[in-house]
């Protein structure tokens, strides 16, 4: 890059980095969309269209925002753009930053999901995928909106933002191909940045709950106000208001839990996030009941998974817990009793819905904290692939069978 471009580009940088309101994104529009069918308007699009690095893709789809479209349409959105910054930033530039842009063969997009219940002062990253305090994100809508609510004090906020880039191809050949790239790029990476979110809340009093999913890309790439990268929000029964602290010993402990995660199966994932929904709901449930309740549910299929609708439940509930998490008999017989009152707690509020005693809801309370540690020593177990799926592997740990790759005495993960 010459001087003179980089000078331009730096001043441009200086004065489009800003987050456009729904507002000035019609005008924007209303205006340029006029202005692309006058005569001008004609011209720059047969300018286009004439252009040797844009001449021999008429018949491909090109990438907006991450929606791929047939040539037609994007030369009119590029012609919109085209006259938008040079009215901006002039001819010079305009030229230089459209060269750019047509020179290479895929945009870098940033993939975010914005979510609650994480405070972070600091970014952690995680092979591909960072966690980003609300201060280090680049201005965009959403980023806006979170810091005038936390200003004024309310809650539920986001102070933080999963992310994750990826270069996405600018021209595919057909429709089939734009379906592949959609499904290999861009769903998958929502997915890891979902899975990291939801490993979250195995995390000692910390719960992770997605709010809105954005893409963007860099700010000079075509094709600003008409692009079609735009915003969804993630749909929950449950949200809660709390937020805490993401320590460095949070991000340690993540990274062990996701390394081990990424390598299981899709079966495997899948069992495990459902497990780890029920533990956020009960995290960022308000009652004491439905706290317990779905943490009940939680520690059931982590340790029940293989038994049918007529075995036995609470004896292998608690004997498995404390042969799997106890280093000898007295913490054994500790951890049993702790599963034991907490099987007899969560089937109280299955039948009868709540608490009928105070003296109960008084030491469920005081409870809590011992039971989420629990789940959550559980939860980091399961991800590792020694971890017992059948009746007779739950045996051989029991007996203490050295080969079933996890004795009592297993370190955590």
């Amino acid at each position: 890059m010459d001087n003179a471009f980089r000078l331009i580009t730096l001043l441009c940088l200086s004065r489009i980095v800003r987050v456009f309101t729904d507002i000035q994104r019609i005008e924007i529009d209303r205006k340029y969309s006029a202005l692309a069918k006058s005569a001008c308007g004609e011209r720059i699009r047969e300018m286009l269209e004439s252009h040797p690095l844009i001449q021999p893709d008429l018949d491909k789809l090109w990438l907006t925002g991450t929606v791929y479209n047939k040539a037609a349409s994007v030369i009119y959105r590029l012609a919109c753009w085209y006259m938008w910054f040079e009215d901006e930033y002039g001819e010079e530039s305009t030229n230089k930053t459209l060269s750019k842009y047509l020179s290479g063969h895929s945009v870098r997009t940033t993939f975010c999901v914005w979510v609650y219940g994480i405070k972070p002062e600091q970014r952690f990253d995680f092979e591909g995928i960072s966690i980003v305090p609300i201060n280090d994100m680049p201005k965009s809508r959403e980023r806006s909106e979170y810091l005038d609510l936390i200003s004024k004090h309310e809650s539920p906020v986001s102070y933080c933002a999963i992310v994750k880039e990826q270069d996405i191809p600018r021209i595919v050949e057909c429709d089939k191909e734009a379906n592949k790239v959609h499904s290999e790029l861009v769903n998958s990476s929502y997915v890891e940045i979902s899975d990291l979110a939801l490993l979250v809340n195995a995390l000692s009093d910390l719960s992770c709950l997605p709010n809105w999913r954005c893409s963007s890309q860099q700010d000079l790439v075509p094709f600003g106000p008409w692009s079609t990268s735009g915003r969804s929000s993630v749909c929950f029964d449950i949200v809660g208001n709390h937020s805490r602290a993401f320590s460095q010993g949070h991000g340690v402990e993540l990274n062990q839990v996701y390394k081990s995660y990424k390598g299981l199966s899709g079966g495997k994932k899948a069992w495990l996030n459902t497990i780890l929904d029920r533990i956020r709901k009960s995290k960022r449930q308000q009652s004491i009941e439905n706290k317990v309740l779905d943490l009940g549910i939680a520690a059931e299929m982590l340790l029940l998974r293989d038994l049918t609708e007529n075995d036995p439940i609470s004896f292998p509930f608690r004997f498995r817990g404390s042969w799997l998490l106890g280093n000898d008999f007295d913490s054994r017989k500790s951890i049993h009793r702790t599963l034991k009152n907490f099987y007899g707690y969560r089937c109280a509020i299955a039948h009868e819905g709540a608490f009928k005693k105070e003296k109960d809801i008084k030491e469920v309370q005081e409870m809590l904290p011992e039971l989420y540690d629990i789940v959550e020593k559980i939860f980091k177990r399961a991800v590792l692939s020694s971890y017992p799926s059948k009746s007779d592997e739950w045996l051989e740990l029991i007996l203490g069978n050295k080969e079933c790759g996890y004795s009592s005495k297993c370190s955590e993960a």
